[in-house]
């Protein structure tokens, strides 16, 4: 059976944890028809436009195994109504702003942000592709895990991750785990043209890269 669709205009939405924060032009939300003739809505992607998104990482909650998903339990709350099977396979962003805090540091801002996160729940496989702007610079990036579930709970899976800017390339491919003591395992690639320039634009007001220029680094 073919699908439907819900739009909403003028989204504002906090996760019970306050880990996430969302206000939004519009969201758009595609769902199965079959599951909704017994009584179930189940939501298959959610898509945010022009949205102001705030991730609250000191929160607690982000990536803790034992807390509900902020996003899940933000779009059943209040995006597409309480009785939602998720979590959503898909949620795209669509000229959002990114806005992340941590504890003891500034914010982190992500301009002109687009990209999709696909998971489709439980101990399944998930990826991020994005493209957003950072401090001035177009960034692309990407990442996949194996199994989501094992990275939340401290146990290794396969992760994959690509970031590629201007002023440097970043790749990991290898076994890695988001425990309290993060653990990667793996190839990893590093490549800055100009040390001095990549430190400026990453943490402004570092001096460490002053006197070393073109930086190549390829480690198991």
């Amino acid at each position: 059976l073919p699908g439907g669709q819900i739009s909403l205009t003028g989204v504002r939405t906090t996760s019970p944890n306050h880990a996430i924060g969302i206000a939004a032009g519009k969201v758009t939300s595609d769902f199965a028809i079959l599951p909704l003739l017994l009584g179930k809505l189940s939501v298959t992607t959610v898509t945010f436009h022009d949205a102001d998104i705030t991730v609250n990482v000191a929160a607690n909650s982000v990536f803790q195994s034992d807390a509900p998903s902020p996003l899940v339990a933000l779009i059943a709350g209040s995006a597409v109504g309480g009785n939602a099977a998720l979590p959503p396979e898909s949620v795209s962003c669509v000229r959002c702003t990114v806005r992340i805090n941590g504890a003891g540091r500034s914010e982190l801002r992500l301009d002109d942000f687009g990209g999709r996160w696909n998971w489709a729940g439980g101990a399944s496989r998930a990826s991020l592709v994005a493209d957003f702007k950072w401090r001035g610079e177009p960034v692309a990036l990407s990442f996949a895990a194996d199994n989501l579930e094992d990275l939340r709970n401290g146990l290794p899976t396969r992760v994959v991750s690509d970031f590629t800017a201007r002023p440097a390339k970043f790749s990991f491919d290898g076994q890695s785990n988001l425990a309290a003591n993060l653990f990667a395992e793996g190839q990893l690639t590093f490549d800055a043209s100009s040390l001095k320039e990549f430190l400026a634009w990453s943490e402004p007001g570092a001096t460490a890269g002053e006197t070393i220029d073109t930086l190549s680094l390829k480690a198991n």
